[in-house]
């Protein structure tokens, strides 16, 4: 787990077990033990970023450096996600849908060496509550990118289907801000 090559590599064997979600988590948690901290293939963060490390039908592996104060709307994924935190801190606000609107049902926070797992039927959204990046490495079952999901008006709850490029000139637009304070 030394190179972000041998470390994908892992991920997307355990991406091929009977309990796939499973499988994954566990290899992101003996990654964090054993980076202890950033990938050794990685520097600190200082730009928001989301490339995508792997993607194929089964699974999507990417690095995702959130900007400080940073919030999404609320979303789903229509596919598990397995979250490993190695720096910063990610709320989630996790919601259930209740007719054709969504409602709050709870909200985990993770930590620095913390993986969160969610469900192919979740919704959540997270905020970097930090005035600093907050950096995970983000494994989905699927093809990520070319999966249709939704997404929720912050205001109304309104589902919507999710707006890809919408939601990318958000975070870029939330790096911009977060330069101009520092």
């Amino acid at each position: 787990m030394d190179t972000q090559q041998s470390f994908v590599a892992l991920v997307r064997e355990a991406a091929r077990q009977a309990n796939p979600q499973e499988a994954v988590a566990s290899v992101l948690q003996r990654a964090l033990r054993a980076w202890d901290g950033i990938p050794p293939w990685l520097g600190p963060p200082s730009a928001a970023e989301l490339p995508i490390w792997y993607a194929d039908d089964a699974v999507t592996v990417m690095h995702v450096v959130w900007p400080p104060r940073m919030l999404t709307e609320p979303h789903n994924h229509n596919m598990w996600a397995a979250i490993a935190l190695y720096l910063g801190r990610e709320d989630n606000i996790l919601w259930r849908r209740e007719g054709e609107s969504i409602v709050a049902c709870g909200a985990e926070s993770v930590a620095p060496g913390s993986v969160l797992s969610l469900a192919p039927d979740a919704i959540h959204s997270v905020v970097n509550p930090l005035d600093s990046y907050t950096a995970a490495i983000h494994v989905y079952g699927g093809d990520f990118m070319n999966t249709p999901r939704s997404e929720w008006d912050p205001e109304h709850h309104a589902e919507r289907p999710r707006d890809l490029a919408k939601s990318h000139r958000t975070f870029a637009a939330a790096d911009r801000l977060a330069k101009t304070k520092a």
